[in-house]
């Protein structure tokens, strides 16, 4: 090999080498993300700070393809300060979680620009945060018991009063259950018992022509769809759904086979509701919207199977006189 072929060649090794070697990243000097609180009440916003420390000359955004499942972002800001040499950004996320139970904020996907270099991400693991039902404020004020207060009778002609009175309610329930008891006749016409599906649909159709949120009533509006709700799940389910709260009633469910049913869907309704009517929460007309749309889904998804030809009708029931 002649000399002159000697530095063509470390030459033509350089160049290779360069190209081979990994683009130049970047990355921030610190980074954290943080929640204002670690336990929150279903549908309660809550904070979450993410504080990134990096060079002035680099831009941090989170990405806009960010998902935040099963939480809901409710806004979003932005503030700027410098630390000595380094710039400081801070991100403020506003959440809301709509399920039970401990949950992960997902990784933050963080994405990152600087002049001269290739675009740099960096994943940002997310706090856990513990969704819990409303509790219900119950009243703290307790007053003392009164022992007896003596009372003088100069006469006793208000006890014979009350005899008298009390002798006429008791002949008006005996006559009240003679006339109940008597025999009755049976009659020969039968009605169908309407399914538990019809009568919701019906009440939500009815709830729904009433146009309370465009009244600014979110109140009774939870109050009716809740009751409707509640109703339904206890004829389909035979639980007693309307005395259950929130947090038991989503138990009970979770134990027994409920096909085409969201827990995670009636959650959330519920959580509407019990922030209308015990957190004084304000709902919008969307989220009332969105509240039936979700009961009405549900109770379509749940209709019993359909009765084959040959098996036996819907169930009636006799009326007598």
């Amino acid at each position: 090999m002649t000399p002159l072929c000697l530095p063509l060649l470390a030459l033509s090794l350089l160049g290779a080498a360069e190209e081979s070697a990994p683009a130049p990243t970047f990355a921030p000097k610190a980074a954290v993300a943080l929640a204002d609180h670690s336990e929150v009440r279903l549908g309660e916003p809550f904070v979450v700070k993410v504080t990134l420390k990096h060079e002035p000359k680099e831009q941090w955004t989170i990405a806009p393809d960010q998902g935040y499942a099963p939480f809901s972002l409710k806004a979003q800001s932005r503030r700027e300060t410098k630390d000595g040499a380094l710039t400081v950004d801070e991100i403020s996320l506003t959440l809301a979680l709509f399920q039970l139970g401990p949950h992960p904020i997902p990784d933050l996907k963080l994405q990152g620009t600087a002049p001269g270099l290739p675009a740099a991400t960096f994943m940002l693991p997310g706090p856990v945060i513990k969704g819990v039902a409303p509790e219900i404020e119950k009243d703290k004020e307790k007053h003392d018991i009164l022992g007896p207060v003596a009372v003088q009778v100069t006469t006793l002609r208000p006890l014979a009063w009350l005899a008298a009175a009390l002798a006429a309610a008791l002949l008006v329930f005996l006559g009240v259950r003679f006339w109940r008891r008597r025999p009755r006749r049976s009659l020969a016409a039968l009605v169908p018992v309407r399914p538990p599906r019809e009568v919701a649909l019906e009440g939500l159709a009815s709830l729904e022509g009433q146009g309370l949120p465009a009244q600014g009533r979110f109140k009774l509006f939870h109050l009716e769809l809740s009751e409707i709700l509640r109703r339904y799940l206890g004829d389909r389910y035979g639980i007693l759904a309307l005395d259950m709260t929130t947090s038991e009633l989503l138990e009970d469910l979770a134990r027994r086979p409920t096909d085409g049913l969201s827990l995670s869907e009636l959650a959330w309704v519920c959580g509407q509701g019990d922030l209308a009517k015990f957190a004084k929460g304000e709902p919008t007309a969307d989220d009332c919207k969105q509240a039936l749309t979700l009961v009405r889904q549900n109770v379509l998804r749940t209709r019993p199977p359909e009765i084959m030809p040959g098996e036996t009708g819907s169930p009636v029931r006799r009326v007598g006189t």
